[in-house]
């Protein structure tokens, strides 16, 4: 349990939207059977936190709708007015691409793709990151640069491709 008060608002907000905590008086309480760690959803809070603790961005969201978008966007920063989009997957990286795809033809050119997975860099075949050159994605950050994340994003944000 921890005490309410002083805790960053957004973290406290993205992990009542996982359910990953719950109120108990003037404390959080860690749900004890929280169940999206199993899920994808503990990479996108991770990716969140790194991010954000970075201190690089202006601004950083989870779960973002955009119209036209069938899915919500993972993770959403800004730096300096431009615009990054982050698909967060464990294992399979099947269907990042399509939605990688979309992001960039919703988003506009000067929006930044990137894919974080759980994966190691040796586990991604070759041909998918051609693939994900051709898609407009910047960088796939794989599990073993997953600190560095933000390092990542930055340089990928930078100049054209």
């Amino acid at each position: 349990m921890v005490e309410a008060e002083g805790l960053d608002e957004q973290l406290v907000s993205l992990l009542l939207k996982y359910g990953a905590i719950k109120r108990s008086g003037n404390y959080w309480e860690v749900v004890p059977d929280w169940k999206p760690v199993l899920g994808g959803e503990w990479l996108e809070v991770m990716v969140f936190l790194l991010l954000k603790e970075s201190g690089y961005f202006d601004d950083i969201a989870t779960g973002i709708c955009v119209a036209g978008l069938e899915n919500e966007l993972d993770v959403v920063m800004v730096r300096h007015g431009q615009l990054a989009v982050i698909e967060c997957k464990i294992g399979s990286l099947k269907g990042a691409l399509p939605k990688v795809r979309a992001v960039a033809t919703a988003l506009g050119r000067f929006a930044r793709s990137f894919i974080v997975t759980s994966q190691l860099s040796e586990k991604i075949p070759p041909v998918y990151k051609a693939r994900a050159i051709h898609y407009g994605v910047r960088d796939i950050v794989t599990a073993e640069d997953l600190p560095r994340v933000a390092e990542k994003v930055i340089a990928g944000m930078r100049g054209g491709r």
